[in-house]
């Protein structure tokens, strides 16, 4: 139970149009490490894709919060103005 490993396999399902197991898999890596700026980014983008945008909105700013290299929040920042768009 890794929680690095659960992101990128959540990620690899978000990558390839699986939200339902997507976003089982990345809630439980939040649960195993809550702090991985990435991991928020990636539940994010997977709640968007199934539709499910307060979810995503929440995981966004988490990220934005998180992040201290720029690398996610650049990303999250994007994906919170997409949502505003839908």
């Amino acid at each position: 139970q890794s929680a690095e490993a659960l992101d990128l396999l959540g990620w690899a399902f978000h990558l390839n149009r699986r939200p339902g197991e997507a976003l089982a898999t990345l809630r439980r890596a939040v649960e195993l490490d809550a702090t991985s700026a990435g991991t928020q980014y990636h539940l994010g983008a997977a709640a968007a894709q199934a539709g499910d945008m307060a979810m995503a909105r929440r995981a966004y700013r988490r990220a934005i919060d998180l992040d201290t290299t720029g690398f996610y929040e650049e990303r999250a920042r994007k994906g919170l103005k997409g949502l505003e768009r839908k």
